[in-house]
């Protein structure tokens, strides 16, 4: 193994990644409630586990608190 290598192993890595997607997913939703291009939803996107659901619905809230028309953000 060179200097350069990790010895990061990948089940070290795998919960970023889903908590990383799981916000992604949920700014995306948000944003696309702004465009008007989906339905404001409470739905928990199917696969989540329950802690997943929770930190989706987290996200989903403070992005919505972003995306929203200038007139009505604080």
């Amino acid at each position: 193994m060179s200097g350069s290598e990790s010895n990061v192993r990948i089940s070290d890595v795998i919960p970023n990644f889903i908590d990383t997607a799981v916000n992604f997913m949920a700014s995306t939703q948000a944003f696309r409630e702004y465009l008007h291009n989906a339905p404001r939803t409470d739905i928990t996107p199917a696969g989540l586990s329950d802690d997943k659901a929770r930190h989706y619905f987290e996200c989903l809230s403070y992005y919505r608190e972003i995306y929203q028309p200038v007139s009505r953000q604080r």
